[in-house]
C-alpha cells in the first residue's frame, strides 16, 4: 500500500518540524504495522507543475486559485524553503518526490525553480527515504 499526496497540500497532511501532523504519522505507523512496512508516499501530482521556488517565502506553500483553471487546486504556487521539513515528521517511510517539468520544462523561472529544489529534496528526504523522484508532466 502506498499513498500519493498532492504536492500543494503536503506541508498540510505531514505539517513541519515544529508543529508534525501526528494523525498522519499515526495512520501511517498503524497501517506500516498491519501490513509489515510502512506505506511509501508519493509527493506529487498536478500541482508540482506549477510550483515555483521562493527562497524568501516565510512559509511552506503560497497557493491562489484561479477558478477558470481549476476548483480544486491552485494553480499559482510558490513553495518556500520550510516546504521541505515536511520530509522530517514522518519516521522511517521511504518518499517519492515529484520536481517540476511542466513550468520547468518551458519557462525559465520553472527551470531555476527546478534546479534549486533537487537538492533540496534530496537533502530533506536523505539517501535512505528517497525511493524514487517524479519529473512532471
Amino acid at each position: 500500500m502506498s499513498f500519493s499526496i498532492e504536492f500543494v497540500f503536503w506541508p498540510d497532511f505531514a505539517g513541519n518540524k515544529s508543529h508534525p501532523n501526528r494523525f498522519s504519522d499515526n495512520l501511517l505507523e498503524n497501517l506500516g504495522q498491519l501490513q509489515g512496512v510502512r506505506p511509501y508516499v508519493r509527493v506529487g501530482g498536478n500541482t508540482q507543475d506549477y510550483a515555483l521556488y521562493d527562497e524568501s517565502l516565510p512559509y511552506a506553500v503560497n497557493g491562489t486559485y484561479d477558478l477558470k483553471r481549476s476548483k480544486d487546486y491552485p494553480t499559482t504556487i510558490d513553495i518556500g524553503p520550510s516546504f521541505f521539513e515536511s520530509y522530517s515528521t514522518f519516521n522511517n517511510t521511504k518518499f517519492t518526490h515529484g520536481f517540476n517539468l511542466g513550468i520547468g520544462g518551458i519557462k525559465p523561472e520553472g527551470r531555476a525553480a527546478l534546479l534549486a529544489t533537487v537538492p533540496l529534496a534530496c537533502k530533506a528526504i536523505g539517501k535512505a527515504n528517497l525511493d524514487m523522484v517524479q519529473c512532471g508532466l
